[in-house]
Formats: C-alpha cells, structure tokens, sequence
C-alpha cells in the first residue's frame, strides 16, 4: 500500500511501516488516492486533518515549504506561522475551510473558503456529506467505533503507575494508551484508550473551549473530596491552553467499584462554582460500566469534611460516558529507573477500549455561544488527592520521562504547584478542529451538485 493511500485511510501502521522502509516516500508528488491532482503525502494529511500523521511527516524530515505542485496550495506557509504563537504551522484544507494547524499548538480558522465564491463552499459541503460518517445512535461504551478517525495523540512513555495486567479489569495499574475525538450532531465524542486503577486515581481532562480560562491554575474554584481541587493551583499548561472545564472520573473498592464522573466549570478561576456529576447506572461495579449526567445531577462539592453533591448545574443536556477497564496490552511499564524506553506506539494505537464521554457543544461555548475554532483537551492520569502526577499524559511526555510527582520531576510536594507543562518539550494537549456551519443549498442545485459529484468521484484518475 502507498504512502498516500496509507495516509488517505487514516491507517497510522502502515504509514509508520512505509516512511521506516522507503523514507524517500515521505516527498514523492502522485496522484492523490481519493481524488484528482497531484499532492504530497503531507497535503494528504492536512486536509484529511490526520494531525498525528502531519507530526509523523515532519519528524522524519518532511520538508512543509516544498513546492506547490499541481495541488495549488503549499502546506506551509512561514507567513502564516509568523502570525502563530508557537510551533510550526501547517495549512489544512478541512470541510470547506483553509485553517492554519500550529505544530505543537492549535489550530485556527485562516481563510474561509467562501471567499474563493460559492461554488468551492458548496463542493466541499457536497463531499462532507458524501464521506462523512453520522454519529446519531453511538453508544458510549467505552470502546473504540467507527465515528472516530486515527488518533489525536498516542502514547509515547512506558507507564509509571503500573501495568494493568488483570484479565477481569478489576485490579492494579493505569495507562493511557491514545486520545480519539470527533465532533458529531452537535457533541464532542471523546475516548481515552487505556486503563484506571480501581483505587480512586483520577482521570483528569481539561478542557479549553472558549475565550477566557486559565493558564495557570488557581485555588478556585474549590470542589472534591474535601476542596481537594485546591491541589491544582500553581499548575501551568502548554503556552496557549486556558482550560475552561475540569471533568475527572475515577473508581475504587471502598465504594463498590463504581465508576462516577464530575465535570466542573472552573469559570476563569471564580468563587462560584457550577458542576454536575453522577455515577455509573450499567454494570455498576464491573470493568465495564456506562452512565449518564442529567442537567439536574449536581456535582461534587465540600462542606467541610467529606463530599457532598451541592453544586449548582450548568449542563443544558446530559452528558453520556462510558469505561471499559478490560485493556491488558498497551504501552507497558516504564522499567527501573527511568530507563529512557520509548512506549510500544503500535500497541498502544492497537488498544480500543477506556473512558468515552459525549457532551454538547452548546455546553463547552461561552455565556453568548463562544467557542474556539478547535477545542484543545489536556488529559491527565494522577492520585486520588490531586497532589501527584503520573507520567501519563495526553499529548504524551518526551522519552524517558518518568512520574512528574507534584513538582516535575517525580517528588512529592503536597500539591501540583511546581509542574510547568510550557517548560516541558513538546504539546502537552491535544486539538479537536469544529466543522464549520454547512452552506445552505437550494434543493435542486443540492440535487444537480450530488449527481455532479458522483459522477466526478466515478471519473476521478485511476491509481498506478
């Protein structure tokens, strides 16, 4: 299988395969597998949005400045990347809209496509409907399906909480393997491939969905087991990420093994607090169990001593999450002293099963229906008390990094205040880019452009 074609099917083994036996196909001009022209593979990439595979290209020497081609468009562009806080950026051509894709940052709109006229808009918006899956019906299950392209981010250091090796996924060790996303009838479907220990370690994922936020975490709002959320302040994210949301889900025997999910509106670090939560309500105290959070459930709040569910909700609509604890492969163990291993990649995109949770756009948007171009998640695997990470994150660590502690570099500090994700090489998050609004099509020019369409689709060059 080609290089392009590999890349067109979202299929990241085989592009790994290729560009370590023939890296010279990495700059190859061909026919495109889908359509006409002639791109490179990373044209491929960018508009087919495969942001794992555009960081795969460029780090095995993929010139982003090469020519235009036939394609008519440069994947790079350094003075749109001088326009970008950070990183390298890479135009992708996705849904009806030129966007810029910061490398090792987010990605945001450039030029809509509707300034090229109404005939490219609607083609595009023709193609989408034609090739994009719909999402009405998912089950969040926790396991990995069909609505869910390649990965956002994989894996990349051994884990330093344990290997989950209990074949009824009740027991110790926690991973997280890779990061799936997609934007679907109006919700946000993410899945955590990996594993929780059924100990109270928490899953943590930050969410940054609008303007405002926090860069760097306060004590407020406070929330948890005895206001234990307080732990997080003084962590700093990547330069750019200002989380909105905290949902964290976690487990443990004391409670009968039931997997329970908050979700926590931090509103830019104010003293009021709004939250929902609840717990599993399918295969309660089993590996796989599956629940919903009403608008009405409250979230956990302190009143004093011990845990109590008084804040006040914000969700507009529920909030569906699933987990299935029965993954025994993955990234393996981190081994003895830190031991600068690199994690089984392969592996880890090879396990489908974790946390998945759906949630509606309307209720990650700002008070007037703000929301960014993309919506960034940090995800996060550490101890019950908010005080100690693991080396467990999504965009993963460098090589050879080992648990973070409360302070970076392993110790324990009573609190998170001493880790700096900006400090450390490399995104600590991942970006999930929003389709924009569909044009609206009159219905016979919709019905003469879907003829058009199949007919340029039968017609389009054939493969060598």
């Amino acid at each position: 299988m080609r290089l392009k074609d590999a890349i067109g099917e979202g299929d990241d083994r085989v592009v790994a395969e290729v560009l370590t036996q023939s890296p010279e196909a990495k700059d190859k001009v061909g026919p495109h597998p889908m359509w006409g022209g002639e791109p490179t593979a990373l044209h491929v990439a960018a508009e087919r949005g495969h942001v794992a595979t555009m960081k795969r290209l460029l780090d095995h020497g993929t010139a982003p400045d090469g020519a235009e081609t036939s394609y008519g468009w440069k994947p790079y562009d350094p003075r749109k990347a001088e326009q970008q806080p950070r990183g390298r950026s890479v135009q992708i051509q996705r849904q009806g809209f030129f966007c810029c894709f910061v490398y090792g940052g987010s990605m945001e709109n450039d030029t809509p496509i509707a300034s090229f006229g109404w005939m490219p808009r609607l083609i595009a918006g023709l193609f989408t409907a034609l090739i994009t899956p719909v999402g009405a019906g998912q089950q969040i299950d926790g396991s990995r399906d069909a609505v869910y392209g390649p990965a956002l981010a994989v894996q990349t250091v051994p884990t330093g909480f344990g290997d989950a090796q209990s074949s009824n996924g009740i027991g110790s060790g926690g991973e997280l393997n890779a990061a799936y996303a997609a934007v679907r009838d109006d919700r946000l479907h993410v899945l955590i491939t990996g594993n929780l220990e059924n100990n109270f370690n928490k899953l943590n994922v930050f969410i940054d969905s609008r303007p405002g936020g926090e860069n760097t975490l306060s004590a407020n709002p406070a929330y948890d087991f005895e206001n234990i959320s307080r732990n997080f302040a003084g962590l700093t994210f990547d330069e750019g990420f200002d989380a909105d949301l905290h949902l964290y889900a976690r487990w443990g025997g004391l409670t009968g093994n039931v997997f329970t999910v908050d979700l926590v509106d931090r509103n830019s670090g104010s003293t009021t607090i709004f939250g929902n939560g609840d717990t599993a309500s399918q295969g309660v105290g089993t590996a796989i169990q599956s629940g919903t959070i009403a608008p009405t459930d409250a979230g956990l709040g302190s009143t004093g001593t011990g845990e109590t569910r008084n804040l006040t909700p914000f969700l507009t609509q529920p909030v569906d999450f699933g987990f299935n604890n029965t993954n025994v492969a993955g990234v393996g163990a981190l081994p003895p002293a830190a031991t600068p291993l690199p994690a089984d990649m392969a592996a880890a995109l090879a396990v489908t099963t974790g946390f998945e949770f759906s949630i509606a756009l309307q209720d990650l948007a700002g008070p007037n229906g703000e929301l960014h171009d993309a919506i960034d998640l940090h995800v996060a695997y550490g101890n019950p008390n908010h005080n100690f990470y693991s080396n467990q994150i999504l965009g993963s660590l460098p090589l050879g990094t080992a648990n973070l502690g409360g302070d970076g570099n392993g110790n324990f500090t009573g609190n998170l205040a001493g880790i700096d994700f900006a400090a450390i090489p490399g995104p600590q998050f991942f970006s999930v880019p929003l389709p924009p609004a569909a044009a609206p099509i009159p219905e016979p020019l919709a019905a003469s452009c879907l003829v058009a369409g199949l007919v340029f689709l039968r017609r389009r060059p054939t493969r060598a």
